[in-house]
């Protein structure tokens, strides 16, 4: 995991991004498996999301190699990614959670080759195995235009982050990759499937909240086309909420939803008049076809 000198200014050209939360155990499996990456110039950058005590701290001590960063507080995933983010070094920024990890030793060099030839490429999306359902694609599929990505299984050029803006913190988790997609493709960039790639997702039962998980992907699907949508796509916006609702409703937490709607200081008023910047219509149309074609692999 040492840094070799490169075009990067003398740092590394990949950072591997960890956030972690109460996890130990799964941080270490995941830090020994990164660990037999064979990339020469890599650094892998732990974000302790404000864990309470230090169990965190004595695994990352563990791996010397890595850099550990305690955040002062508990932000959620999404605001430890942000965080994380501006304390990588790479000009690729590899995204895994703390229970996922790279499979093959040369996954680093393959994507390194693959973004360097292909600069237009803001995201590179992996293909993340689940333990119940497989992989997202089939191995031997060439890399695709996507909709979509894992943000837990993703390839970002900094670059790119830098000039557009990272997730928005108030989503806490679940969806921010939508929304983040639409405005990549607004800004003329591509996000890319590898499916060659293989990431594998160990879906530690720890931190894991099926209800906490599916109101939070219901509320920030309502709040990224709240975002995002032209005005006269907006009826299509709000369709697409209900529809998941209407398929999801025994597994959503409501008085949590309605806490995150209508409370402050994320209430969906507020995050319209922060953040409220539609895409073009051919974007959106774009994403939409996009992920749709993903989701069909």
């Amino acid at each position: 995991m040492t840094s070799s000198p490169d075009r990067n200014g003398g740092g590394p050209r990949v950072s591997v991004m960890i956030p972690c939360y109460g996890r130990p155990d799964d941080l270490r499996r995941t830090l020994r498996e990164t660990r037999r990456q064979t990339y020469c110039s890599f650094e892998t950058v732990i974000i302790d999301d404000g864990t309470p005590d230090d169990t965190v701290a004595m695994a990352a001590r563990e791996f010397p190699e890595c850099r550990y960063v305690r955040l002062a507080a508990n932000v959620g995933l999404i605001g430890a990614r942000n965080q994380g983010a501006a304390q990588c070094r790479g000009e690729y920024i590899v995204n895994l959670d703390d229970d996922s990890w790279l499979v093959e030793p040369d996954a680093l060099t393959q994507i390194v080759t693959f973004l360097d030839k292909n600069t237009h490429v803001a995201v590179a999306a992996l293909n993340v195995r689940q333990p119940a359902s497989g992989l997202a694609w089939p191995l031997d599929k060439m890399p695709f235009p996507s909709g979509n990505y894992s943000g837990g299984g993703n390839v970002q050029r900094r670059a790119v982050t830098l000039k557009i803006g990272g997730y928005i913190a108030e989503f806490v988790r679940q969806g921010e990759e939508l929304e983040h997609t639409m405005r990549i493709i607004d800004a003329g960039y591509a996000i890319m499937a590898l499916p060659g790639i293989e990431v594998f997702h160990n879906e530690s039962a720890v931190n894991r909240n099926i209800r906490r998980i599916r109101t939070f992907e219901a509320v920030n699907l309502l709040r990224r086309e709240a975002l995002r949508a032209p005005a006269v796509l907006l009826p299509l916006g709000v369709t697409l909420f209900f529809k998941f609702i209407v398929v999801h409703y025994r597994g959503i937490d409501w008085s949590l939803m309605a806490r995150l709607l209508f409370s402050a200081p994320s209430s969906m008023a507020t995050l319209i008049r922060k953040y409220r910047k539609p895409v073009q219509v051919a974007s959106y149309l774009k994403c939409l076809r996009l992920r749709r074609a993903t989701a069909g692999g």
